[in-house]
């Protein structure tokens, strides 16, 4: 009985051992691809960034939220 517990985990190691190798491969690459310009990228302006008003914040109280 221990050689059938022994031989069925074995194989079910090495099942999932191979499984798990044989995606492991490296993907074919695409030679129609554009490479990444990193100079497309636009700034931010910073005349369009809102500040936010830290008095229109409600405090929450966290005992009455609980209820």
């Amino acid at each position: 009985m221990k050689n059938v517990l022994k031989v069925s985990f074995f194989a079910l190691a090495l099942g999932l051992f191979a499984a798990s190798c044989n995606n492991a491969t490296k993907p074919a690459e695409d030679s129609t691809a554009a490479p990444i310009d990193s100079a497309a990228v636009v700034p931010v302006d910073s005349a369009a960034i809102v500040p936010v008003d830290s008095a229109a914040i409600v405090p929450v109280d966290s005992a009455a939220a609980a209820h």
